[in-house]
């Protein structure tokens, strides 16, 4: 799943990107300015979703994360 949207929908998004994944699958965001992306993460991690990447670019950043494998 892919969003490349502001940071208000993407944390709208996490717990729902959640649900719609399947295990091991990937969620990647972008389109996070600069100040907002602890709240990105902090919603990301609180979805369950476990964060893999990180990127920036100037003032925007974005993430990969997965849902964890049942054990």
């Amino acid at each position: 799943m892919l969003a490349n949207i502001v940071a208000d929908v993407i944390i709208a998004l996490c717990a729902d990107a959640a649900a719609w994944l399947a295990p091991g699958g990937s969620f990647i965001c972008s389109g996070v300015i600069d100040g907002r992306e602890d709240e990105v993460l902090a919603a990301i991690e609180a979805a369950g979703l476990r964060v893999t990447g990180r990127r920036q670019t100037d003032n925007w950043h974005s993430f990969t994360a997965m849902k964890n494998m049942p054990v």
